[in-house]
C-alpha cells in the first residue's frame, strides 16, 4: 500500500515539475508579436479577404519579431484566438490595434512551433462590417500580450434576392409580384409611380442575415421591348429589418419590363484594398430579376386647328350635313408620373387602337347639332417614340338639328372624346375635349360669315301666254328672324329638273304631256333657280303644277300636315301652277281708280 502511495506521488511530483518548466519557458521566451492573416498569405504583410456568413473559413497564425518583420521562429506555444466584430466601420482601435468596442466571436486556442500555427473560424451566422482577429498570450491566461490582426476584413452575405410587388398599378405593396416580360403578360404598373421593392440576405445555410444593412445599387438592362431606350430606375429610400432591405418609393421611367442586378460595393468596403471588385469578392450581388411590366402614368392630348367647310359658300343650312376643310387631329403622347415621355410606348407596347376611343360626341353653344347615320371610329396611327396621333373622321357626318324657325347664327362646335388605351391608361383629364371649332370658307374676308341659316325653297304661281316661255320665280330662301328673304349667298344648290304633273285635257285646258318642258340654273345664282318652261304653242293653252324635288334642308311646311308622322312639320316639297294662255286674276294691274 505504502509502496503505491509512493510511486503515485512520485508521479505527481513530476507532472507538476513538468508543468512549471513550460510555463517557464513561456514566460521566458513570450511572443514579441501576433499577428493573423488568411492561409498561405505573407506572415507579415498578407491580408485577410472578404469572408461569407454561413461558412468557416482558416487563418494562419505567427509569433512576430519585436520589428514586425519576421517570424519568431523560436517561440513554441499555445495562444487564444478570437474576432472581435462590429456592424460598423470607424470604431476607434487601441494600442493593440484592436477596436475598443466589439462583438467577441470564439475561435479556440491555436498551437504555435517555430513561430507558426494555423486556426480555423467556424462559420458565423450573421454578417458584419469590420472585424478584425485578436491574439491573446498565454491562452490560459493572465494574458500578458494582446494584439489584433494587423488587417480587417467583412463577413457578408452569401446570397441577395431581389423581389419587385406592388397594391395596384397606382401603389407600392406586395400584393401583386411584378414580373411581366411580355407585352401582354400582367400585372401591370404605371411609369413613375412608386412601388416595392425587397432584398432578403441570407447565409450559406438559407437562413437570413439579420444584421445585413447595405445600400445596394441597380444596373438596368431593357428586357421589353428588346429594343428600347433604358429607363431610370430609382430604388428609393432602403429600410433594413431582419436581413430584408425594403423600400416603397421605388420607380422607373419608362414603359416595357427591365431586368435588374443589384450590387453592394459599400457592405464590405473594408476590404476594397485587398479582395477582388466583383461578385466573387468584396461585392454582393443578387442575380438578376425581371421586373414589369410597365405602362404609361398617363396620355397628353394636344389638336390642330381644326376647321369645318360650310355646306353651301360661306354659310350651311340647318339640316345640310357638312364636313372638315380642316380635319380634326389629336397628337397623343404617353408619360410618366413625372410628365416624362415615355419613349418605349411603341410597337407591341402601343395599346391606342379604335375599340378604345368611345364617347365620340358634339355640341354647339347655339342650336343642336347631330350626327348623320352614325359617325365612323377615330383613325389611329402611331408614329413611334411614344407619341400616335387620333384623326376624328366624320365625312359629312353632322348637321344641324332643324325643328323650328331661327334666325342666322354662327356656329361654334365642341368637340368631347374619351380617349384610352386597351389597358386603361388615359390622359389626366378625360374625356378630352376641343372646343370653339367654327367654320372656314376658304376666303378671309367671309370666313366670318359661315352662319346657320334656316332655309326654304320657294316655287310661285306663274301665268303667260302659250306662245312664250314661262319664267316660275324659283328661290331659295333663309329665315331672317322676321321673315323669309331670298338668300343672295346660295350659289350651290343644286336640283333635279322639276316634276311636271299634267291634267285631263277639258274645254278650258288643252295643255298635254310633252307640250312644254322645264329649264333651270344648275347651280342657283344668288338664290334664284331662273325655273323656266317652255312656249307649249298655239292651241295648247292650260295649265299643269310643277313640283321640285328639294333636299331636306330646303324643304318646308307648306300644309301643316306632318307627312311621316315623326313631328317635322317641315316635310313638304315647294309646288306651285303654271298655266298657259288664260288671265292671271291675280297678276298684273290693268287699272286702278281711286275715289276720292
Amino acid at each position: 500500500m505504502s509502496q503505491w502511495f509512493f510511486t503515485r506521488a512520485w508521479a505527481a511530483s513530476a507532472l507538476l515539475a513538468a508543468c512549471v518548466l513550460v510555463n517557464d519557458a513561456q514566460a521566458a521566451t513570450p511572443p514579441q508579436a501576433l499577428n493573423a492573416v488568411d492561409a498561405g498569405a505573407h506572415p507579415v504583410s498578407g491580408a485577410i479577404t472578404t469572408k461569407t456568413s454561413g461558412l468557416g473559413f482558416t487563418l494562419d497564425v505567427f509569433a512576430l519579431n519585436a520589428a514586425r518583420t519576421a517570424v519568431d521562429t523560436g517561440f513554441n506555444g499555445d495562444v487564444l484566438v478570437d474576432l472581435l466584430a462590429n456592424t460598423v466601420t470607424g470604431v476607434r482601435l487601441d494600442a493593440n490595434n484592436c477596436p475598443v468596442s466589439g462583438t467577441a466571436l470564439t475561435v479556440g486556442t491555436v498551437t504555435l512551433t517555430a513561430g507558426r500555427g494555423s486556426a480555423t473560424a467556424p462559420a458565423q451566422a450573421d454578417v458584419w462590417r469590420d472585424v478584425r482577429v485578436r491574439l491573446r498570450y498565454p491562452a490560459s491566461g493572465p494574458h500578458t500580450l494582446t494584439a489584433c490582426s494587423a488587417d480587417d476584413f467583412a463577413i457578408k452575405p452569401a446570397t441577395l434576392a431581389a423581389s419587385a410587388s406592388d397594391a395596384d398599378w397606382d401603389s407600392p405593396g406586395t400584393a401583386r409580384t411584378l414580373d411581366a416580360a411580355t407585352a401582354t403578360a400582367t400585372p401591370v404598373h404605371k411609369a413613375g409611380a412608386p412601388f416595392t421593392l425587397r432584398l432578403t440576405a441570407r447565409n450559406a445555410g438559407g437562413s437570413p442575415s439579420s444584421q445585413y444593412d447595405g445600400s445596394p445599387t441597380a444596373q438596368v438592362a431593357c428586357r421589353l421591348p428588346a429594343t428600347c431606350t433604358p429607363g431610370t430606375l430609382n430604388p428609393g429610400a432602403f429600410t433594413a429589418s431582419g436581413g430584408t432591405l425594403t423600400s416603397h418609393t421605388a420607380v422607373y421611367s419608362e414603359v416595357g419590363a427591365m431586368d435588374v442586378t443589384f450590387i453592394d460595393s459599400s457592405f464590405a468596403a473594408v476590404d476594397a484594398d485587398d479582395t477582388p471588385a466583383d461578385c466573387a469578392g468584396y461585392h454582393l450581388c443578387a442575380s438578376a430579376i425581371t421586373v414589369g411590366r410597365f405602362v404609361p402614368d398617363h396620355f397628353d392630348v394636344t389638336a390642330n386647328t381644326p376647321a369645318f367647310a360650310p355646306g353651301c359658300g360661306s354659310f350651311t343650312y340647318l339640316g345640310q350635313p357638312f364636313g372638315w376643310r380642316t380635319p380634326l387631329r389629336l397628337t397623343v403622347t404617353a408619360k410618366n408620373r413625372d410628365d416624362q415621355p415615355t419613349l418605349n410606348y411603341n410597337g407591341s407596347l402601343w395599346k391606342i387602337n379604335p375599340a378604345a376611343l368611345t364617347g365620340q360626341t358634339w355640341s354647339a353653344l347655339a342650336g343642336t347639332v347631330e350626327a348623320v347615320g352614325g359617325l365612323p371610329p377615330p383613325a389611329v396611327t402611331e408614329l413611334g417614340g411614344g407619341q400616335g396621333r387620333i384623326d376624328v373622321a366624320i365625312g359629312m357626318g353632322l348637321r344641324f338639328s332643324r325643328t323650328a324657325r331661327a334666325a342666322p347664327f354662327d356656329a361654334s362646335l365642341n368637340f368631347s372624346l374619351h380617349v384610352a388605351d386597351a389597358e386603361g391608361v388615359t390622359p389626366t383629364v378625360n374625356p378630352y375635349t376641343h372646343s370653339g371649332i367654327g367654320f372656314d370658307d376658304g376666303n378671309p374676308a367671309t370666313s366670318q360669315d359661315a352662319r346657320m341659316r334656316f332655309g326654304r325653297l320657294r316655287l310661285q304661281n306663274a301665268h303667260g301666254s302659250e306662245f312664250l316661255a314661262l319664267p316660275v320665280p324659283m328661290t331659295s330662301q333663309y329665315w331672317n328672324g322676321q321673315g323669309f328673304v331670298t338668300n343672295g349667298g346660295d350659289h350651290c344648290t343644286s336640283l333635279p329638273a322639276p316634276t311636271l304633273i299634267f291634267f285631263p285635257q277639258t274645254a278650258n285646258n288643252q295643255l298635254a304631256s310633252g307640250e312644254t318642258s322645264a329649264s333651270q340654273n344648275t347651280p342657283f345664282v344668288a338664290g334664284n333657280g331662273d325655273l323656266r318652261l317652255s312656249a307649249p304653242g298655239a292651241g295648247n293653252y292650260g295649265y299643269a303644277d310643277v313640283g321640285a324635288n328639294v333636299p331636306e334642308w330646303l324643304r318646308y311646311d307648306w300644309d301643316g300636315i306632318d307627312q311621316g308622322g315623326d313631328g317635322a312639320l317641315h316635310d313638304d316639297n315647294p309646288r306651285a301652277r303654271a298655266t298657259f294662255g288664260k288671265r292671271n286674276s291675280g297678276g298684273r294691274l290693268i287699272i286702278r281708280r281711286e275715289i276720292y
